[in-house]
């Protein structure tokens, strides 16, 4: 009898309780999330530290002041060049845009263009969304980040479904609502790349005129990029019920913004060690930072 008590207790204390699992599955996701090609290339860049002081916020603040001065300054320039790729793209691809007055976007014959979309394309846009929702249970659990990312886009849908069916006048009628809220969005976006650029340049070993010309060369790639997303929109919306609007608008607006600066940001890290390094990166006893 004492044998076999002894043999429970050390059962007891060997089999693991649910909180020691659930912190010992958390830390092995965090593992192998800091084991990622991403991650490693931003540590094994960030060969100085982040800024925190007031002093050395004020560093990379003062970097991103003059792309984003100059962003602000042709902001309308911009908006204007996107304008004219559209209307240039616009005959080859058979879309029916029109220029109105001012900086409005027409979208020519809307009476038999796209609607929000019937009964059967709000059915079907339920059931993809149900069957997307269904699909990301199965997910493992090292891409919960995913999961719920497909979960805030198959509620953006379901709302998008509910709207249609029940108040459609509360969604736009027209196409070029949505191209110009992505257009404005974009501007916006580049108004806020020059600070994010900034910090995030300011952890690598490169000096001053070096993150300026990789701002102002990421900021001419996504000036590049916007009115390209916004032609794919519109081929997308001239073909599908306006019901997929909101959740397209969100897509190619902040999902793949963020892709790219992601994308953008990882590169840069990688290719650290081709920039020349500033002269003020070294550690506290004189030497530099190992790269």
């Amino acid at each position: 009898m004492a044998e076999d008590d002894a043999c429970m207790d050390a059962a007891t204390l060997l089999s693991l309780r649910p909180a020691k699992r659930a912190a010992l599955r958390t830390a092995r996701q965090r593992l192998t999330q800091a084991r990622g090609p991403v991650f490693l290339a931003q540590c094994a860049a960030l060969t100085e530290p982040l800024p925190r002081t007031l002093r050395q916020w004020a560093v990379p603040l003062s970097t991103a002041a003059v792309p984003l001065l100059l962003v602000a300054v042709l902001s309308h320039g911009l908006l204007m060049g996107w304008h004219a790729v559209l209307f240039m793209w616009a005959p080859s691809l058979g879309l029916p845009l029109e220029r109105g007055s001012g900086d409005t976007l027409v979208w020519r014959s809307l009476d038999v263009g796209p609607v929000v979309g019937g009964p059967l394309a709000l059915a079907v846009a339920a059931l993809v969304a149900l069957a997307v929702f269904t699909a990301s249970l199965w997910m493992p659990p090292r891409q919960r980040r995913w999961r719920h990312g497909l979960w805030a886009l198959c509620a953006l849908q379901a709302v998008a479904v509910g709207l249609a069916a029940w108040r459609p006048d509360l969604l736009p009628a027209s196409p070029t609502a949505y191209l110009s809220t992505l257009l404005h969005a974009g501007l916006f976006g580049m108004l806020s790349l020059p600070v994010l650029l900034a910090l995030g340049l300011s952890g690598l070993t490169m000096r001053w005129p070096t993150r300026l010309a990789c701002i102002v060369a990421v900021l001419v790639y996504v000036a590049f990029l916007m009115p390209h997303k916004v032609l794919l929109l519109a081929l997308l919306l001239q073909w599908l019920p306006l019901v997929w609007a909101p959740l397209l608008l969100v897509w190619m607006g902040v999902v793949v913004d963020l892709l790219v600066f992601v994308g953008l940001f990882a590169a840069l890290s990688v290719r650290a060690d081709l920039w020349p390094p500033d002269d003020g990166a070294h550690g506290p006893h004189g030497h530099r930072f190992p790269r």
